[in-house]
């Protein structure tokens, strides 16, 4: 009688205590916080590239249609593109107004062709440059961050040595799969000029009389 005394008790024990479990609250989830992709730059060298290109003036937000209009020019004057499109930026647009802006839509074509009428054709010069690579469209949320990169042109001792260079690698159906490599040309900054020592000069002295 007194060990089913005993059984009951310890029965009754364990089932307040699993109840106790399960009217406890549950342990607050800390937030995992979303890992930001590391930025590579990388410094290179950019190639003589032959172009048939176009001086803009406009708001950089309506680039995108310049390379379309390109591609159609060039396709009627039956030119080959030999590769990617790219284009040239030569202001900031927190500095100038954006009907003020300068760049260059270019495509890369074989050497000595004939231009489409509003198209001329030159050779790029080749240059030195800080480059990263970014992914994805380009949207007011989802842009690339020129600030960091100029940042780290400038921790590296360099000095921008001509516009920002967008190459667009977009050929995916997909828009988050686009691809954009980002040049911006650097130059080593000027040695400092060696400090020369002056040379006394000397004293023209007077032989005395004979």
């Amino acid at each position: 009688m007194q060990r089913l005394l005993y059984t009951a008790l310890a029965l009754a024990f364990a089932l307040f205590l699993g109840a106790c479990e399960e009217e406890k609250p549950p342990e607050p989830v800390e937030p995992v916080e979303p890992v930001e992709p590391t930025v590579v730059y990388e410094m290179t060298e950019l190639t003589a590239t032959p172009v048939v290109f176009k001086e803009l003036t406009g708001d950089y937000a309506l680039f995108g249609d310049a390379v379309e209009a390109g591609f159609t020019a060039l396709k009627d004057a039956k030119i080959e593109c030999v590769g990617d499109p790219f284009g040239l930026f030569f202001d900031d647009p927190a500095l100038v107004s954006p009907e003020e802006l300068r760049s260059e839509v270019c495509f890369p074509v074989a050497a000595d062709v004939k231009p489409p009428k509003g198209y001329a054709y030159k050779v790029t010069e080749p240059c030195k440059a800080v480059m990263t690579t970014f992914k994805g469209e380009f949207t007011e949320e989802n842009m690339p961050d020129y600030d960091a990169l100029f940042k780290y042109v400038a921790e590296q001792g360099l000095l921008v040595a001509g516009p920002v260079i967008e190459v667009y690698h977009w050929g995916s159906e997909d828009p988050a799969e686009y691809v954009t490599d980002i040049y911006v040309p650097v130059t080593e900054p000027p040695a400092p000029e060696a400090e020369t020592a002056e040379t006394p000069v000397e004293e023209p002295v007077e032989e005395p009389p004979a």
